[in-house]
């Protein structure tokens, strides 16, 4: 096993330890179901080491009690830089305040992190898809906000990722994240 290899696995096994028995909201799956797709889309994707230690551990931070300080001293400054800039920096502001700041935060953001983000999205805009094939329009009720502001909030993303993830592997998560908004939601305007 090489050592990018080691790192992966030794992100993967932090983040089960960090995520616990925390579950995706409102069901029974695992939390770690999620970074780890997050995890894998950069992986199949070809982007390096530190993207997918930072996908994998993008939510760690916000989520868990683990400290931007062990991170950094396991995974190394860049790494919190990339989940920092992935991050809502205050959890206790609205739905639309946070995903106001998501929006703009993606405008402005590097590329690595703008990746980092776009795997996230890819990876809630597939489990939407399954969940509303699913169960239907009642799928609406366990989020935190209509689908109404849920369309507006991923075609927003969508526009912004197409937009600025213009080269070869980025571009291809751009659209992949597109496609997953359009199968859920219809066209992008």
């Amino acid at each position: 096993m090489d050592k990018t290899t080691k790192n992966i696995f030794k992100a993967l096994m932090f983040a089960v330890e960090a995520h616990g028995y925390q579950a995706r909201k409102r069901t029974k799956i695992p939390y770690i179901v999620h970074p780890l797709g997050v995890g894998k889309i950069l992986i199949e994707n070809g982007f390096s080491e530190s993207l997918v230690v930072a996908g994998i551990l993008h939510d760690v931070i916000e989520d868990t009690p683990i400290t931007e300080k062990e991170i950094r001293e396991k995974f190394g400054a860049k790494v919190v830089r990339l989940i920092k800039g992935c991050s809502e920096p205050d959890k206790t502001k609205s739905w639309r305040e946070r995903k106001d700041h998501t929006i703009e935060m993606s405008k402005k953001v590097s590329l690595d992190i703008l990746i980092v983000e776009c795997a996230d999205k890819l990876d809630n805009i597939r489990a939407i898809k399954h969940d509303y094939t699913r169960e239907g329009e009642k799928f609406w009720k366990r989020l935190s906000a209509p689908k109404k502001d849920q369309k507006w909030y991923y075609q927003s993303l969508a526009k912004i990722f197409v937009n600025r993830m213009k080269d070869e592997p980025a571009a291809l998560l751009a659209k992949a994240f597109k496609k997953g908004v359009i199968s859920v939601f219809g066209s992008i305007k």
